[in-house]
């Protein structure tokens, strides 16, 4: 129950961001050339990440773990490959956004 909460709560701070970036595209960054899909991209890694630290017990020490909310597996964010992962996705998206 715990991870449909946080879930839900995830996809409406990304809706939410995905709709005052639209609205900012069309209004104060109509003259700017950025990557907004890049933007969207480090929006849902960051929330992927977050939603992970808030889930997954400090205890679990697995570099894929269970999703939480439908079938498969995800990366660990408490593992340091698995944090390091996400870093590095982090750090490419931020490039894509930059440069």
């Amino acid at each position: 129950m715990k991870a449909k909460k946080y879930n839900r709560l995830a996809l409406i701070i990304l809706a939410l961001f995905v709709l005052f970036l639209l609205l900012l595209k069309n209004t104060l960054l109509v003259g700017l050339q950025l990557n907004y899909i890049a933007i969207i991209g480090f929006a849902v890694i960051l929330l992927t990440v977050i939603v992970g630290f808030l889930l997954v017990p400090t205890h679990e020490k697995k570099l894929f773990i269970p999703k939480y909310y439908g079938y498969g597996i995800s990366l660990n964010p408490r593992n340091l490959v698995g944090l390091a992962i996400y870093i590095s996705l982090l750090l490419v998206m931020l490039q894509a956004i930059i440069g």
